[in-house]
C-alpha cells in the first residue's frame, strides 16, 4: 500500500469519524459527553507539538533568510495578502447579508445600551493588543493565545539571521526540534480519527436539541455565513492561488485535507496547526523558509472567517433592530473587522466575542446590549 493511498484511508476515517460523532452525539449524548475527556486528550496532544513546532519552524525559517532585507519584502507581501484576503471576505460577508437579510423580519427587538459598549471597547483594544505583546508570555500560551510568541519567535530568528555563523549551533538547535516535533505528527494524527469522533459527538451532545432549533433568524444568520465561507473558500481563495502561483487549487486541498478536517472537528486554526504545516512542508513541497513566516502568522492573524463573521452578526444585529447602515457605516464596519481579526485568536472566546461584536455597533454610533 502506498503511502498516498494510506493518507486517502487516514483522511476518510478522520470525516467519517466526524460524521458519526455528530450524529451519535444527537442520538446518544450522554454517552458521548461521558467519552469527551477522551477527545480533550487529542487536542491537548496536538496542543503539546505547538508549542515547539511554532518556535522552532519561525526561527530556523527566518534566519536560513540570510538577508533582513529579504525578510521585510517577504513581510510586506505576507501583510498586504492578510489584508487582502481579509477584505475579500468582509466585502463578500456584508453583499451576502444585504441580499438574504437574515435579521430584517425581526425589526426592533434588540434593546440599546451605551455602558456595554463602552466597556466592550475598553475590554477588547486591551485585550487586542495584549495578544501581540502579552504581559506573561507563559500565561498567555496557557490561556491558548499563541500570537505573542510568534511574534516573539520572528523577532528571535531576524536577530539570529544577523549573527552569522556564530548562530550557526542555536538554529541547528531549533531545526532538531521543528523534526522531531513534525515525527510526532503523524502519530497524533492516527488517533485523529476517535479523536475528532468524539471531539464533534460531545460538542453536540452539549446541545442536542440546537440542532432541531435551526430555523428562525438564527437559522437565516448561519445560512448566510456558511453562503460567504462556500464563496470565499471555493472560489475567491481558490482563484487568488491561481492568479498567484498558477497551481490547481485541488492539489493543494488534496495535500490539506487532513488539516482541514482536523480544524472543523476542533473549531480551532491554531490546535490543527501542527497537521497544516506537515500537510504544507512535507506534502505539498512549500519552501520551509517562507512557510515558517507565512503559516504560523497566517495561523494567529489571517482568520478571515472571522472578519467575515464580526461584519454578517454586525449587520444581522443592525437588521434586528431596524437601523438602516450608511455607506460609511459599511466601510467603518469593514475595516473594523479586520482589524480585530488580526488579534482574534488571542481575544476571541465565548466571553469576548460578544463584546468585539459590540465594539462594532459602538463604532458606527449603534451599540448594542451585549447580554
Amino acid at each position: 500500500m502506498t503511502s498516498r493511498t494510506s493518507y486517502m484511508i487516514l483522511v476518510l476515517a478522520m470525516l467519517l469519524g466526524a460524521v458519526l460523532g455528530g450524529l451519535l452525539g444527537y442520538a446518544a449524548p450522554s454517552f458521548m459527553l461521558s467519552v469527551a475527556v477522551i477527545g480533550q486528550l487529542f487536542i491537548g496532544a496536538l496542543k503539546l507539538i505547538l508549542v515547539p513546532l511554532i518556535v522552532s519552524v519561525i526561527v530556523v525559517g527566518i534566519a536560513s533568510m540570510g538577508d533582513l532585507r529579504r525578510l521585510g519584502r517577504a513581510s510586506r507581501l505576507t501583510i498586504l495578502y492578510f489584508l487582502g484576503s481579509s477584505a475579500a471576505a468582509v466585502i463578500v460577508g456584508i453583499c451576502l447579508t444585504y441580499i438574504i437579510k437574515p435579521g430584517q423580519a425581526y425589526a426592533n427587538t434588540v434593546t440599546l445600551s451605551y455602558e456595554k459598549a463602552n466597556e466592550a471597547v475598553n475590554t477588547g483594544i486591551s485585550e487586542l493588543f495584549s495578544a501581540f505583546a502579552p504581559i506573561n508570555i507563559f500565561q498567555s500560551i496557557a490561556q491558548g493565545h499563541y500570537l505573542g510568541l510568534v511574534v516573539l519567535s520572528i523577532l528571535f530568528g531576524a536577530v539570529l539571521a544577523t549573527m552569522g555563523k556564530r548562530a550557526r549551533v542555536v538554529v541547528d538547535f531549533f531545526k532538531v526540534i521543528s523534526e522531531a516535533a513534525l515525527k510526532l505528527v503523524p502519530v497524533v494524527l492516527y488517533a485523529a480519527p476517535v479523536g475528532l469522533f468524539i471531539v464533534v459527538g460531545s460538542a453536540i451532545a452539549t446541545d442536542p436539541d440546537s440542532i432541531t432549533q435551526l430555523g428562525g433568524n438564527l437559522g437565516w444568520l448561519g445560512l448566510t455565513l456558511l453562503s460567504g465561507i462556500l464563496i470565499h473558500g471555493l472560489i475567491i481563495l481558490p482563484l487568488i492561488l491561481k492568479l498567484t502561483s498558477g497551481q490547481l487549487p485541488g492539489r493543494l486541498a488534496g495535500n490539506l485535507s487532513s488539516a482541514l478536517i482536523t480544524a472543523f472537528g476542533t473549531g480551532s486554526s491554531v490546535v490543527s496547526f501542527p497537521v497544516t504545516y506537515a500537510g504544507v512542508i512535507e506534502k505539498h513541497r512549500v519552501d520551509n523558509r517562507a512557510g515558517a513566516l507565512v503559516l504560523p502568522l497566517g495561523t494567529m492573524i489571517n482568520l478571515n472567517g472571522t472578519a467575515m463573521y464580526l461584519s454578517i452578526a454586525a449587520i444581522f444585529v443592525a437588521q434586528l433592530a431596524g437601523v438602516s447602515l450608511s455607506m460609511v457605516d459599511l466601510v467603518i464596519l469593514g475595516l473594523l473587522s479586520i482589524v480585530l481579526s488580526f488579534g482574534a485568536a488571542g481575544v476571541v472566546s465565548p466571553v469576548t466575542g460578544p463584546f468585539m461584536l459590540a465594539m462594532l455597533m459602538g463604532a458606527i454610533n449603534y451599540p448594542v446590549a451585549t447580554g
